[in-house]
């Protein structure tokens, strides 16, 4: 077992930490060398004792000339193996457990404490913004991070590859010639997509950039160094972490070119929407797009069930009267026209993906926004507990429930013509309807067929 060995076993202690695994050898190795330095011993109970012992002088035999040589009496470090540690080696004992999944388990029970105190509630956010399905050190409420369930649950994060049901629209991925420097402004397209987590980043990536996964998009730091004085300071903010408001790729679907944004800006991590808000007012001015598509996973309530899609021209702040900095913010409605015939064309999609949905209660549903049946999605406090979905729905319609697209819609405002825009939202977790709901058949949704008969 080299150094790399050793800080790979020591990471399991750590909830698969290297950096904190790296700091703790480095702290040990260290205090044992400066104590034996000084003269001391370091005596650790069941593994055994440090000490610096004196070697008295001696003649030696010089092995390349054969020559005898004095040297001198010198102090040498020594160990000496406790009973324990050589019983262990022998064989005589075994260890009665996994001590590392026991610490690992702690750590992860430590963690998910910490986070979900009620003073916390911002510490959760940022876990939930930030969390990367990909890294098994982040399953900290399902398994022990960094297990082999995490690892198990880390690969099946990676979505498998599918055949496009769609042949004239396959997106094709688009590297602008010369390469732009990260400080380069976004090209003109006919769509800007925006999204934030680092798994709605990569499921961006799968399916809109095959083969040009999203670790290889272009950094996006053009006028970062203004966006970077209205984002709180703090080592765990990625956008300071990652020193860039986000990454951004090209694509061309059919006769429409997408330029498409993972942000690395989030109100759960900056401590606020004014940093999302002037992102959005500066992309639009460079792209110049003839749509905007806000996308992402959602909470969703009433009739709307896991895998579901909502599809949506209606924001609404609710508990969010103003925004720090920015002033009074309201409902938006997009002029985007929804024309349920070319959804339709979308719903041949479903059938891929419901196989990746095996708890879903049933076969996922394309929810469109219309005035016989709206669809709205409500930008609230950080948990759709704190908000009363059922008075939201009776208001507004079916509601999907997220943390960022009020941004949007605050941008839009100030803009003197904004462009349409919608919220593309995947609901990912469902409040149950209520009792007295629960007995009237949902409302289908609002797309020219039924997709539960196409799936």
């Amino acid at each position: 077992m080299n150094r790399a060995d050793l800080l790979e076993a020591i990471a399991r202690y750590y909830a698969g930490d290297h950096d904190a695994a790296a700091s703790a050898l480095d702290a040990v190795l260290e205090s044992v060398s400066n104590e034996l330095a000084a003269g001391g011993v370091v005596s650790v109970a069941g593994f055994g004792t440090f000490q610096t012992v004196s070697r008295p002088a001696r003649t030696v035999r010089d092995p390349r000339t054969g020559r005898q040589r004095q040297v001198k009496a010198a102090p040498i470090p020594q160990f000496r193996p406790a009973a324990k540690l050589r019983a262990l080696a022998a064989g005589t004992e075994k260890p009665t457990r996994a001590p590392e999944r026991i610490v690992a388990h702690k750590t992860a029970r430590a963690a998910a404490r910490r986070l979900t105190r009620d003073n916390q509630a911002g510490e959760l956010t940022r876990h939930i913004a930030t969390f990367d399905p990909r890294q098994a050190s982040n399953y900290l409420f399902a398994t022990d991070p960094g297990s082999p369930t995490a690892l198990e649950l880390a690969a099946a994060a990676v979505p498998p590859t599918f055949d496009w049901p769609l042949p004239d629209l396959i997106p094709d991925p688009v590297r602008p010639n010369p390469k732009p420097t990260s400080t380069s402004p976004l090209p003109q397209a006919d769509v800007l997509v925006l999204t934030y987590s680092p798994a709605e980043g990569q499921a961006l990536a799968d399916v809109l950039t095959p083969n040009w996964p999203i670790s290889r998009w272009y950094p996006y730091r053009n006028g970062w160094q203004q966006l970077k004085r209205t984002v709180a300071e703090g080592r765990q903010v990625p956008s300071h972490m990652n020193d860039r408001a986000g990454v951004w790729a090209t694509c061309q679907i059919g006769t429409t070119r997408a330029v498409l944004m993972k942000a690395d800006l989030h109100p759960g991590t900056d401590g606020g929407f004014r940093p999302l808000v002037d992102l959005w007012s500066q992309m639009i001015d460079q792209v110049r797009p003839r749509l905007v598509i806000t996308t992402g996973s959602a909470a969703g309530t009433g009739a709307l069930s896991l895998g579901d899609v909502v599809v949506s021209r209606h924001l609404v702040p609710a508990g969010l009267d103003s925004l720090p900095g920015l002033g009074p913010v309201e409902e938006c409605v997009s002029p985007a026209s929804l024309r349920s015939t070319k959804l339709s064309l979308v719903a041949k999609l479903l059938p891929e993906v419901t196989a990746m949905l095996p708890h879903a209660p049933r076969a996922p549903q394309i929810w469109t926004d219309t005035r016989a049946r709206p669809v709205s999605v409500i930008t609230g406090p950080a948990f759709a507990a704190d908000l009363d979905l059922e008075q939201l729905r009776k208001e507004h319609g079916q509601v999907a429930v997220d943390t960022t697209d009020v941004a949007l819609g605050k941008a839009c405002a100030q803009l003197v013509a904004p462009p349409p825009w919608v919220s593309v939202r995947a609901i990912v977790a469902a409040q149950a309807q209520t009792t007295r709901n629960r007995t009237a058949p949902p409302p289908p949704p609002a797309t020219s067929s039924s997709p539960t008969r196409r799936a």
